[in-house]
């Protein structure tokens, strides 16, 4: 009788801590997998960026307006749409979002842009600005904030009216 109590408490015994062994296992497969996917994920966005110029305010987009804005998207920044041309030898950039004017002067600090004297109208000249939702009015019309070091140019503009801001960037 007590070999038999001995053999159930073993059988019981193993039982228990094979579940917890297997829960632990699977606890670990888990946890490992997660880690091997954003791994992948985080170095496929260093190669590969994602650029989402159909949908607004993706987490795609709002990751690209932190590397090329300088700064993250406050709560007045709303519908970041963003598009990258990276075909032939220059690359550009564009983004166009709503956002109230303290966050319009925090880029403008954050990239060190100076008023521009000049109307520059990008509407022909091949850059990322083919996309419907470029008001290809605003750079033909409005004074941009802008910088150029050596091969790169950043231009700013904004649409006062509709609180609208449209950012360009490239490399010549």
């Amino acid at each position: 009788m007590k070999q038999l109590q001995f053999f159930i408490h073993l059988a019981l015994a193993t039982t228990i801590l094979g579940s917890v062994s297997c829960n632990k296992i699977k606890t670990k497969k888990q946890q490992l997998s997660q880690s091997i996917h954003r791994f992948l994920f985080e170095k496929k966005e260093r190669v590969f960026p994602g650029f989402d110029s159909a949908t607004p305010d993706t987490e795609s987009n709002k990751r690209r307006f932190k590397d090329f804005l300088g700064i993250e998207p406050t709560p007045d920044v709303k519908n970041i749409y963003c598009n990258s041309d990276r075909l032939g030898i220059d690359a550009s950039y564009s983004f166009v979002f709503n956002c109230d004017s303290s966050t319009h002067q925090a880029i403008i600090k954050q990239l060190e842009l100076k008023p521009d004297s000049l109307i520059h109208d990008f509407a022909t000249g091949g850059f990322g600005t083919s996309v419907w939702w470029w008001n290809k009015e605003i750079p033909a019309t409005v004074k941009p904030y802008s910088r150029q070091q050596k091969d790169l140019c950043w231009y700013l503009w904004r649409d006062q009216k509709n609180s609208k801001d449209y950012f360009l960037t490239y490399d010549m």
